[in-house]
């Protein structure tokens, strides 16, 4: 009995092991950067998303020019007739709320709008706001970006109404005007004008516009029904397309170092 089971087992058994199937590593390219795209997640999809973008943008500062001839109004994301959609959630608490004063387009606010003035410094993010909007027209008022969302590049289109913290001179008390002699000119001129005006986002030089780009990372987060907060490293993620690494800042062996090499 003994010897008919080791016979059997003895058949069941694979008289050679099959053969691994071997794939040689496929062969290295090299990849040159392009300057204009360094510091993006370069892909066919954001030439594609960047292109898409410009036609809207061109598009639509026709149509506004030829008819009905006026500004550009983004009807779905319009933060004046709209306010409340447009700066809460459903699940928003009463105290964190936000209640700027009033909304007023760029060329109300500023006297010279330019979205770079002498172009960008080390200390802000300007390279790379300039290739994320990357369509503009200022008389017009609209600004086309592109963002990195859920795994692809997304394009948004937004006007230039923007909220601001002074509220209009009809809005004052009595003795408020009298601080400006009851004159709203000098009021409006005053205390409405520049960028400190603004309730969200402001430049550190006067008649820079790029707090705009502020309103497209708010409407693509709206878009998608997302919280606007988050950590700094999901915003960067939406920005470039990379992905991020949180670390503890005292962990760093030599910052001096550090910071040279980064």
């Amino acid at each position: 009995m003994l010897g008919l089971i080791a016979q059997f087992r003895q058949q069941n058994v694979p008289q050679k092991q099959k053969t691994m199937i071997e794939r040689k590593p496929a062969p290295t390219k090299g990849y040159t950067q392009q300057a204009e795209r360094a510091g993006l997640l370069c892909t066919e999809e954001l030439q594609i998303a960047t292109e898409r973008c410009r036609k809207k943008v061109e598009a639509i500062a026709k149509q506004c020019r030829f008819r009905p001839y006026r500004r550009f109004r983004d009807v779905e994301f319009d933060i004046e007739e709209d306010k409340e959609r447009c700066l809460h959630g459903l699940a928003t608490p009463l105290n964190s709320r936000y209640s700027p004063a009033d909304v007023m387009r760029v060329s109300q606010i500023f006297d010279k709008p330019k979205f770079f003035i002498d172009g960008a410094n080390c200390f802000d993010y300007g390279d790379l706001i300039e290739k994320i909007c990357v369509a503009r027209d200022e008389k017009v008022g609209v600004y086309g970006f592109i963002f990195y969302r859920d795994a692809g590049w997304v394009d948004v289109i937004i006007d230039d109404l923007l909220y601001t913290s002074i509220p209009k001179y009809e809005e004052l008390s009595r003795g408020e005007k009298n601080l400006y002699h009851n004159d709203k000119q000098k009021f409006n001129s005053g205390a409405r004008k520049g960028g400190q005006s603004l309730f969200f986002a402001k430049s550190g030089t006067e008649n820079e516009t790029w707090p705009a780009f502020g309103k497209g990372v708010c409407q693509v987060a709206w878009r998608l029904r997302r919280d606007r907060r988050g950590l700094a490293a999901d915003a960067i993620e939406d920005l470039t397309g990379g992905v991020s690494t949180i670390f503890h800042v005292h962990d760093i062996l030599d910052e001096e170092q550090f910071w040279k090499k980064n």
